[in-house]
């Protein structure tokens, strides 16, 4: 990958033309580790990298800003971002296909006060949650914007002891429709979220992603964006249907070779047992409870990126998909020609 005619290092995971002057404004990398980063090859390499004037990564690091290792460090103001449009990434990606993210901030730019993300997951409600998010969306709950959302809440009574409400956090698949929370890696948020989410009125849940073993930054970021937004995440497809042109298709598989050494990686979390037990998935299902608990309540779930178009499929009471889940550019609503919201702004070229 390169950027503006110099080598650019592809570890970053947002190569090719993602990293092009007229869209990468700069590459903020947030160095938490307490070790120096030049003491290995690779972080040399990133520190070289960081010193050429034509170059946009720039290294913050917690330490020199008297911060803790935390993982909500890369949500912090003092990186004092550039561009208001942030897109984040972890370490290990993965990272999506280039026209696929380009799709994912031309729905930001359209709905700049939420999430828009491309891996989000979905909670299970109980019987009496469901019941209640299905009468929401029974009497309209998706807002008519450009594209629709979604801008409702379920109430959550405390569980204690069997009694009460309880979310089961699902980690089998990446949701389109009714997701409730966007991991970080593809999801644009606005740089006036840092703000917030860095508050005092928030120092306790702060205090609670770091005393707690899964540091869950990500789920109590997308739930106080939420939170204050008033609306669920937003999502688009982490992947289009490849190109016809030989650069598009060699990026499909590059970018599906980095996918499946990342997801292979978090399945080794997965897989940890305890007793016949998923350790890792039972503590994660514990913070969203605690999450959920502390607010009250629960977002109905995200619409589809297909939703209101002819790709929506309607399948039994509120249930919906869309149908391709791998999308072609042009049927994106945001994006095609005549389609819902793609004449509030220029979009960019996909």
């Amino acid at each position: 990958a390169r950027w503006g005619g110099n080598e650019y290092d592809p570890r970053f995971g947002v190569g090719g033309d993602m990293a092009g002057k007229d869209v990468v404004a700069e590459i903020v990398l947030v160095w938490n580790g307490e070790a120096e980063l030049h003491t290995t090859a690779d972080g040399r390499a990133l520190v070289e990298l960081a010193v050429k004037r034509d170059h946009p990564l720039r290294i913050f690091y917690a330490r020199d800003a008297g911060l803790p290792n935390d993982l909500l460090n890369r949500y912090h103001p003092s990186i004092q971002p550039t561009s208001e449009a942030l897109l984040y990434y972890d370490d290990d990606g993965p990272f999506w296909d280039r026209r696929a993210v380009l799709s994912g901030f031309e729905l930001w730019k359209r709905n700049s006060d939420v999430q828009a993300g491309a891996m989000a997951r979905n909670f299970r409600l109980g019987p009496r949650m469901n019941k209640e998010r299905n009468k929401l969306l029974d009497h309209g709950a998706v807002v008519q914007g450009t594209p629709p959302s979604r801008n409702l809440f379920v109430p959550s009574c405390p569980y204690d002891a069997g009694t009460g409400d309880y979310v089961e956090y699902n980690y089998f698949t990446f949701a389109q429709y009714d997701a409730n929370m966007a991991l970080p890696s593809g999801t644009f948020v606005h740089r006036n979220y840092m703000c917030f989410l860095w508050h005092p009125a928030f120092q306790k849940i702060r205090e609670f992603v770091l005393s707690h073993d899964t540091k869950p930054d990500d789920m109590t970021v997308s739930t106080l964006v939420g939170q204050i937004s008033g609306r669920a995440p937003m999502t688009y497809p982490f992947k289009l249907k490849p190109g016809t042109r030989r650069r598009l298709q060699a990026e499909e598989r590059r970018g599906a070779a980095a996918d499946g050494r990342a997801f292979a990686r978090r399945r080794l979390l997965w897989n940890e047992h305890e007793a016949g037990h998923l350790v890792w998935g039972r503590i994660r299902e514990e913070a969203i409870n605690s999450l959920v608990g502390y607010f009250g309540n629960v977002n109905i779930g995200s619409a589809g990126w297909c939703e209101g178009t002819e790709y929506e499929v309607v399948k039994k009471g509120t249930e919906r998909s869309c149908n391709p889940e791998k999308p072609s550019v042009d049927m994106i609503p945001w994006i095609k020609e005549g389609g819902r919201g793609r004449d509030i702004c220029v979009p960019v070229e996909i």
